[in-house]
C-alpha cells in the first residue's frame, strides 16, 4: 500500500493561499518503511452526545458530490461514513454572512495543532468560534492541510472532467442560495489519514483507516451552513478506488437537567 508524501512547506502554501489542489507528490514509500498500522487504534473512553437523540434532519452526501445543510446554534452534527474508508471534505460558514467561514489556518493557529483533535474548536477569519469537535467514533486520523482537489489536480494526470471537491462545494453552495464563493475554502478532512513524517517537515498521506458506521460529533456555535463533500479522489487505494457516501445529522441539543 503506497503512502504519498508532500513536503509541509508547499502544503501549506497551497491550503493558506486557496490554490484549491494538492501539490504534486515528490515520493512514494511503502507503508511498512513508516510504520503505518494495517489495523486502526480508536479512542478509547468515549461520549456519544447524540446517543439516544431523534435526528430533526438527515442527509446522504452521495460519493462524489456535496450537500450544504442549515445548522442553528447549539445543534448537534453526526457526521458518518457510511461504507467505510471515505473522506469528507468539511466546511462551515456563518448563515448571517457566508464569507465568513471556518479556517483552517487560523483553527491550527489558536489550537496550536496541525491536525483536528476532540475538544477543540474551529474558527473562522476573524476567529470566532464557529463549530466544535465533541466526539470521534473512528481511529482518529483527520488533516486540515490539504487544499480541496479541482479539476486542475485531475487534468494534470490526464483526466478531463473529473469530480472534484472543489466543484462539488460550489454546486451545493450555489443549491443553498450563497453566493460569492469562486473556489472552496481551506476544508477540514475528516478521516483523511494524513500525519507528519519524522523529518517534521513531510505530510505522508496513506489509505484512509475509517470503517462503515464510524462517525464523528459536533456542534454549531452559531446559526451556519454546513458543507460537506464526499472526497472524490478514487485514485490509487486513498478511498479504495471509489468516492462513496456519507451521512450528516441534525440534533437539537438535550435541555440541561433541572437542579436539585
Amino acid at each position: 500500500m503506497p503512502i504519498i508524501r508532500w513536503t509541509l512547506a508547499a502544503a501549506l502554501l497551497a491550503v493558506v493561499a486557496g490554490c484549491g489542489e494538492a501539490p504534486a507528490p515528490v515520493a512514494e514509500v511503502p507503508a511498512e518503511a513508516e510504520g503505518q498500522a494495517e489495523e486502526p487504534t480508536y479512542p478509547a473512553d468515549q461520549k456519544t452526545y447524540t446517543e439516544g437523540l431523534t435526528p430533526v434532519e438527515t442527509v446522504v452526501v452521495p460519493g462524489y458530490d456535496g450537500r450544504a445543510v442549515a445548522v442553528d446554534a447549539g445543534q448537534l452534527i453526526r457526521i458518518t461514513d457510511v461504507e467505510g474508508h471515505q473522506v469528507g471534505d468539511l466546511f462551515a460558514l456563518e448563515r448571517g454572512d457566508p464569507s465568513m467561514h471556518l479556517c483552517t489556518f487560523r483553527s491550527r493557529t489558536g489550537n496550536r495543532k496541525l491536525f483536528p483533535a476532540v475538544g477543540e474548536g474551529f474558527v473562522t477569519l476573524e476567529r470566532q468560534p464557529i463549530l466544535t469537535f465533541l466526539s470521534d467514533h473512528s481511529p482518529g486520523v483527520h488533516d486540515m492541510l490539504y487544499a480541496t482537489c479541482d479539476h486542475n489536480t485531475y487534468k494534470r494526470q490526464g483526466l478531463e472532467n473529473h469530480p472534484n471537491c472543489n466543484r462539488n462545494f460550489l454546486d451545493a453552495v450555489a443549491e443553498a442560495g450563497i453566493e460569492g464563493y469562486k473556489w472552496a475554502p481551506g476544508p477540514v478532512n475528516i478521516f483523511q489519514n494524513s500525519t507528519v513524517a519524522p523529518d517534521g517537515k513531510t505530510i505522508v498521506t496513506a489509505r484512509t483507516l475509517s470503517k462503515a458506521g464510524d462517525f464523528l460529533e459536533f456542534r454549531a456555535e452559531q446559526d451556519i451552513w454546513l458543507v460537506l463533500t464526499a472526497c472524490s479522489y478514487d485514485l490509487g487505494d486513498f478511498i479504495d478506488g471509489k468516492s462513496k457516501p456519507l451521512k450528516i445529522e441534525v440534533f437539537d441539543a438535550p435541555s440541561p437537567e433541572p437542579a436539585d
